[in-house]
């Protein structure tokens, strides 16, 4: 099962989309699109990475990166975390 993310996540929703997230992962859903993402701040750095943290089986993946999010992840030295190798 994969959880898209939505076109815009910022301060303003990370919260939500974070909350959204976690009940998807605890119905077993093991990947998260981010192809539809478009606009983003740091918060989606944090909002990925709460994933990976409440993720118990540690097989969540992350599919479709736009550039920005890697480069935000790159940034803040998330990259190997979130998109390991």
């Amino acid at each position: 099962m994969t959880f898209c993310l939505p076109a815009v996540l910022t301060l303003a929703n990370a919260s939500t989309c974070a909350d959204a997230l976690e009940a998807a992962l605890s119905k077993g859903e093991c990947s998260v699109d981010a192809a539809a993402l478009t606009r983003c701040d740091s918060s989606v750095i944090a909002v990925l990475l709460k994933a990976r943290r409440i993720d118990k089986t540690k097989r969540i993946e992350i599919l479709n990166p736009p550039p920005m999010l890697l480069s935000l992840a790159t940034l803040y030295g998330a990259r190997e975390l979130l998109f390991p190798l």
